[in-house]
């Protein structure tokens, strides 16, 4: 979570200030990876 910026941890939640302080190709892996670690695959 280092490489990704200054961020806030939530329970699920990630708190940004500034998008521009973000590695913003990290943080769309990190929502592809809890995505797919979410999605019920039976629909």
């Amino acid at each position: 979570m280092a490489q990704l910026g200054p961020i806030r941890l939530g329970k699920g939640c990630f708190y940004i200030k500034r998008l521009s302080d973000i590695d913003s190709a990290l943080l769309s892996e990190q929502i592809a990876r809890a995505y797919t670690s979410r999605v019920d695959p039976m629909g």
